[in-house]
């Protein structure tokens, strides 16, 4: 992952797995670095977004296929 996506990921993410496990920004993209799941394809559904103060909160249920390995 270049470091122009990682600037783009606040480091306040809050990320839930696919599993339902809760992770940081930090456990995510070791997750992606380490090719544990391959994702092919990602349907985003149910998607909420709360302005607060000049900030955006964003909610997101999607859909992953992929690949365990």
């Amino acid at each position: 992952m270049s470091k122009h996506w990682k600037s783009l990921i606040s480091a306040d993410l809050i990320f839930t797995s696919h599993l339902g496990q809760v992770v940081s920004k930090q456990d995510d993209l070791a997750f992606h670095r380490a090719y544990v799941f391959k994702l092919q394809t990602i349907k985003p559904s149910e998607r909420k977004i709360k302005f607060i103060e000049g900030l955006a909160i964003v909610s997101v249920r999607v859909q992953l296929t992929g690949i365990c390995r």
